[in-house]
Order: C-alpha cells, then structure tokens, then sequence
C-alpha cells in the first residue's frame, strides 16, 4: 500500500476515530487540535480522552462493536473514519464497512 500525505482543512469537520486506547487516543487529539469535530466509538477509553470529552474537545460515544456489527451509523456525517482499536478482525471488518478513510 502506497500512502500519500493529504492537507486537508478539518475545521468544523466531523472525524469518527474507533479505538480508545493510546492510538485512538493520539489520532483523536490531533484532529481536534486541527479544529474537527471529533467523535470517538469505543468500550473503554483512555484518561486523555475522558478529560478532553469534559473539555468538551471531543465527544465520547461508549460501544462494544464486534465484527459483523453495523458502524454507518457512526459514520453519518462524517468526512473522515479512523480505525484504531486493537482487535484486528474488527479493524478488517470495519476497513470493509467503508471506515477507515474518507466517508
């Protein structure tokens, strides 16, 4: 897979990041930095990213997903969906949902 560096102007743009882990953690931070709307799906979530949430930096939506579940729904709306959980069958199910790039 050959990747390319995008510029994308986020600002007010909604981003979905599934993982609340240190990955998940570190991409949801740095879109909303970059002014997105930030939404993150996941069962657990780090201290940074319950902080951010009462900061109201981002918005914490608790899930436990499993593959073969559903995720449009989460995808509404949104420019781009970032994959980071650790659970690598729900990483492939979801990159075939169409998250995981822009939506």
């Amino acid at each position: 897979m050959t990747y390319l560096p995008l510029f994308i102007d986020l600002s007010g743009k909604r981003v979905v990041v599934f993982g609340g882990g240190s990955v998940g953690t570190r991409r949801a931070l740095e879109f909303a930095r970059a002014g997105a709307k930030v939404t993150v799906i996941a069962d657990r979530f780090s201290q940074e990213l319950e902080v951010a949430a009462r900061g109201g930096a981002l918005e914490l939506i608790r899930a436990s997903l499993s593959p073969g579940d559903d995720v449009s729904r989460y995808l509404r709306g949104a420019l781009l969906a970032v994959i980071a959980t650790s659970d690598q069958a729900l990483n492939g199910y979801q990159e075939g949902q169409g998250a995981g790039g822009t939506c």
